[in-house]
């Protein structure tokens, strides 16, 4: 289990550098060749599409809790239930997802009125067929190998077709510079990777299509959908109000700040992919003293990836955005105090999915579906609220509040109806951050420029910023976590030790 961790946290970082590669070419792409305007277009088409995880209905969380118990018990009678229960779902859904695409297609021309109808429908049906294929087809087969304490083979496949995404966008752009054939060449990468999925499932798996349908993950899978709906609409409430409230332009701002710290974010929660598994087959096995001691690793790596990330982030963002979009004229993209809240708002994303996981871990979806609803509530007023006045900064403030909101409602259920005494743990795990990233950031800002002019000194100023980050955070976290740090240099130096011998042969 404890190498499983390992290749998970480690394939999913691939992922997210993939990610971040896919994010970072892609849209630069967009811009250079379409304008700030095309960009803004196809990230706000993409968030209201975006919605389309309502097809999973709760279904991703819902089904994780349940597939541990019968992957640990190798229960395959009951494993055989789940899947199938889950399949009729995603049948269902799927249409409503058709029908759902149709209409889109048919409003937001209306909504968004400067391009011709047939240009808008048609870019819409195209970015809902990459969609369509990756959580109607590709969602099932990839909860059951995460289950199974194997994310690492979702990752590596996952990773290769990013790498295609991406060489199909530069070969598209050179031989036909259009924005419908760049996502259709997407569309048309996408259609082969749940097949490789699947054909996993078929030989690693025993799966008797003539079981009967689990129908307390039926009911169930109510709960998981509103939490599904609520985290959707908390994601995607920021371009949907400026896309209402704001331009595209700012879209467009919006989703290259945001592409980038999703990448970092992504980095961070490659160790939630390690964990994940590990905590819901611990929770299955009712091993209360393993699960503190695997909850407490998990906390506590999360929170250093986290504020060392993010603390370079802060430092790093802006500059990083003014070298990617120079030549690009059309939009402000020098956004210094929403960049700043931004970075805040990722971290604090970072920090909570612990907690987040834990409860879904342990199936409890009803009790905490409320905290979703109240968090995305919340983060709709705040925003349409503060947009007219702060714009991008506006947006940024609602969803602080409503992520801070639902963290410590999360918390305090924990803590009462769980019987998990974290309370106290986690308001003081959070200051020690607040103090790391206060540090780091000052320091930083007192040691070096952070003002590179081009890409090669932006990587060196990088590397000097991260270096210094390592070490004010690793003293500030020290007093606290001293056993957990020296744990991790212990494995860093295992995996390089490891390293060196492997080339050495």
């Amino acid at each position: 289990m404890k190498d499983n961790v390992f290749k998970n946290s480690v394939t999913s970082m691939f992922v997210q550098l993939a990610v971040t590669a896919q994010g970072l070419v892609i849209p630069r792409i967009i811009i250079t060749n379409f304008g700030s305007n095309i960009n803004g277009l196809v990230a706000s088409l993409t968030q209201f599409l975006n919605f389309f995880a309502i097809v999973e209905g709760g279904i991703s969380g819902v089904v994780l809790a349940a597939l541990y118990a019968p992957l640990a018990k190798k229960d395959n009678r009951k494993l055989s239930q789940v899947i199938i229960t889950a399949r009729g779902f995603l049948k269902k859904l799927g249409i409503i997802f058709v029908v759902y695409t149709m209409v889109l297609a048919l409003i937001y021309p209306i909504v968004v009125n400067k391009y011709s109808h047939i240009f808008l429908a048609g870019l819409t049906v195209i970015l809902s067929a990459t969609m369509f294929m990756q959580y109607y087809f590709t969602l099932l087969p990839q909860l059951l190998i995460r289950a199974d304490d194997k994310y690492y083979v979702c990752n590596i496949v996952q990773c290769l077709f990013i790498l295609l995404n991406i060489s199909a966008a530069i070969i598209s752009v050179k031989i036909f510079p259009s924005i419908i054939t760049l996502k259709l060449f997407s569309s048309i990468v996408y259609i082969i990777q749940p097949y490789i999925l699947n054909k996993y499932i078929e030989k690693k798996y025993i799966i008797d299509n003539t079981v009967d349908l689990d129908t307390n993950l039926i009911k169930e899978r109510w709960n998981g959908f509103g939490i599904s709906l609520a985290n959707l609409v908390t994601t995607n409430t920021d371009v949907i109000v400026i896309t209402l409230f704001s331009t595209l332009s700012n879209v467009s701002v919006y989703t290259i700040y945001n592409q980038i710290l999703f990448a970092v974010k992504g980095i961070t929660n490659s160790i939630s992919n390690g964990y994940q598994a590990q905590l819901g087959l611990t929770y299955a096995q009712n091993d209360s003293v393993k699960l503190n001691i695997i909850f407490s690793e998990y906390r506590f790596f999360v929170n250093y990836i986290a504020t060392l990330f993010f603390s370079s982030c802060m430092e790093l963002i802006v500059s990083f955005v003014m070298i990617y979009t120079s030549g690009v004229n059309d939009a402000n993209y020098n956004q210094a105090l929403f960049a700043l809240l931004l970075c805040v708002s990722q971290l604090l994303i970072c920090a909570r999915e612990p907690y987040i996981q834990l409860t879904y871990c342990a199936g409890k979806f009803k009790e905490t579906s409320k905290y979703a609803y109240l968090e995305a509530s919340t983060n709709i007023l705040i925003s349409v609220f503060f947009v007219y006045k702060y714009g991008l900064v506006g947006v940024t403030i609602g969803t602080i509040v409503s992520i801070l909101l639902r963290l410590f409602m999360t918390v305090i259920y924990i803590n009462r109806r769980m019987n998990i005494e974290i309370l106290c743990n986690m308001i003081t795990e959070f200051i020690i951050m607040a103090v790391a990233v206060c540090c780091s950031v000052l320091v930083t800002s007192f040691l070096i420029s952070l003002n590179p002019e081009n890409f090669i000194q932006w990587f060196i100023t990088g590397i000097k910023c991260f270096g210094i980050n390592i070490i004010c955070i690793t003293i500030v976290f020290f007093p606290r976590y001293h056993s957990e740090i020296r744990n991790m240099l212990k494995k860093i130096s295992k995996l390089l030790n490891g390293m060196v011998k492997t080339i050495a042969k």
